[in-house]
């Protein structure tokens, strides 16, 4: 595998292990000992598209999130609302093994770590807003960007007040905040129309 040209060293800074598809393309953020997906569909993907074969898209209660597949709705809600989670479970989840070496900030996942490294001490910022200058790391960030700075898209609601934010954790904030008699945050979220 070559190198690209825009990243002459990358793969010597001790805190990556790069993986490069092609030279014309920017890296992959892959530890170089993960293997590199196949093309080929999954057997799991396969039966996904049969189980929701018109892509109705399936909702969190509680925030925007869709998704065709139900298995990803699960994980979703277990993740974020933490519905279904013993306080065994939720111990373990927010155990953080990997620690970056440059400033001690740890992660549950490795990926994150390999991500962390490359955006914010590599500085890699290949998503480019085409609205204004800006540059990101991380696509999700690029989305995130366009609709809060740009389109002021604001789809998270408090239902004691009205309040709207363009951020689930700016939300949680403001109820913190604001409403200091309600514990449970996410609970409060959603979707305005």
């Amino acid at each position: 595998m070559s190198l690209p040209a825009q990243y002459p060293a990358l793969n010597d800074h001790p805190a990556l292990g790069m993986v490069f598809m092609s030279g014309n393309q920017t890296p992959q953020y892959l530890l170089s000992t993960q293997i590199l997906p196949s093309s080929k569909p999954s057997s799991s993907s396969k039966t996904s598209h049969k189980s929701n074969p018109n892509k109705i898209p399936y909702k969190c209660e509680f925030c925007p999130y869709t998704n065709v597949r139900k298995d990803k709705l699960k994980n979703h809600l277990k993740k974020f609302h933490k519905l279904g989670v013993s306080p065994e479970e939720e111990e373990a989840a927010n155990a953080k093994s990997f620690s970056c070496t440059q400033c001690s900030k740890s992660f549950k996942e490795r990926y994150r770590l390999s991500r962390h490294a490359s955006t914010v001490h590599l500085k890699i910022k290949p998503y480019h807003c085409t609205l204004c200058n800006s540059s990101l790391g991380r696509s999700d960030k690029l989305k995130r960007h366009l609709n809060t700075v740009h389109l002021r898209d604001k789809p998270y609601k408090c239902i004691h007040c009205g309040h709207k934010s363009v951020r689930s954790d700016k939300m949680k904030e403001h109820i913190e905040r604001v409403h200091k008699e309600n514990p449970h945050v996410f609970e409060v979220l959603q979707s305005s129309s």
